[in-house]
């Protein structure tokens, strides 16, 4: 799998695109674009890096990715629980240098303006904007003529208004600066993510990209914003709190199933990452499907 430049075409009398993706699990493998992309997810859980930013995503996440700006989705294995509806999202693609810098720069249009700088580092947003963006896509996708851009220019509105919004990717975070590069980085993550359950180390991925095991620790910083011991962490403890929302399952398998070599080790890890121990997390996680039966294990972001 190669991260790859993917050149977005839209449909005749189309400038820009609003779609709906349907199967069995996302087909997202790490690439970028210059258009700004909106992505809803209406069912399946899964992964997602924008950046060096690692999350989790289930129903109702909705991002905005700047231009450039690399990521890629991945649903979970077969172990964790499928949405019955399969893998389903909303994705709108754009260029925000279609009309031109003189329409950025009317006052009208600063809010908007701010939210497409903003953007540069990923948004995930929260709340009832959520619910107003994806009316509004539902309407773009059946929309034709002018009247796209007037939901476009609602959509961006919305969501530029929005008080509840965080940053994914770091301050610190920098695009990869070259296609070869980019393949590394995305070979890099894919080895990690196909085997981070095992016994892996730096010198195992450094040799999987072609590199030395100290030029490769200088690119993935570099690339990722990481370690690559806090990037494995990462992924670990997502998978994780998986199995400890989804399963009965006691507390030292999930750990040696994510790949930590000891208990000690992964409840201090663990803490680090989100607070709380593995056994205070999965309470939580049980009081707040009981008390209000809402979604909250899939609500919770690693990263």
């Amino acid at each position: 799998m190669k991260l790859y430049f993917e050149k977005i075409t839209h449909s005749k009398g189309q400038s820009f695109t609003c779609s709906e993706f349907v199967g069995e699990a996302f087909n997202c493998p790490h690439h970028f674009h210059p258009e700004i992309e909106i992505t809803y997810i209406a069912s399946s859980v899964g992964r997602r890096f924008v950046g060096d930013h690692i999350g989790r995503f289930s129903p109702g996440d909705l991002v905005m990715i700047g231009g450039g700006l690399p990521h890629m989705y991945f649903n979970d294995e077969t172990e964790s629980p499928r949405d019955p509806e399969g893998a389903r999202s909303l994705v709108m693609q754009f260029d925000m240098e279609l009309w031109g810098e003189r329409f950025w720069e009317m006052s009208e249009m600063s809010e908007v303006k701010a939210l497409w700088d903003r953007s540069a580092r990923g948004l995930r947003f929260t709340g009832r904007v959520v619910e107003e963006a994806v009316e509004l896509m539902e309407m773009l996708k059946e929309a034709k003529g002018a009247s796209r851009l007037e939901l476009l220019l609602k959509l961006l509105s919305g969501l530029a208004a929005s008080e509840e919004w965080n940053s994914l990717s770091s301050v610190h975070y920098s695009k990869p600066n070259s296609i070869a590069g980019d393949q590394r980085i995305n070979k890099a993550y894919a080895f990690i993510n196909e085997r981070f359950c095992d016994s892996i180390s730096q010198n195992n991925v450094a040799r999987a990209v072609g590199m030395s095991g100290s030029a490769f620790s200088r690119f993935f910083r570099r690339a990722s914003g990481k370690t690559f011991t806090e990037f494995l962490t990462e992924i670990r403890i997502g998978h994780a709190c998986q199995g400890l929302q989804f399963s009965d399952t006691r507390i030292l398998e999930v750990c040696y199933a994510c790949g930590f070599s000891n208990l000690s080790n992964f409840n201090r890890r663990f803490r680090e990452q989100l607070g709380m121990t593995p056994r205070q997390y999965r309470a939580a996680f049980r009081h707040k499907i009981r008390d209000s039966g809402s979604q909250f294990g899939q609500s919770v972001f690693i990263g």
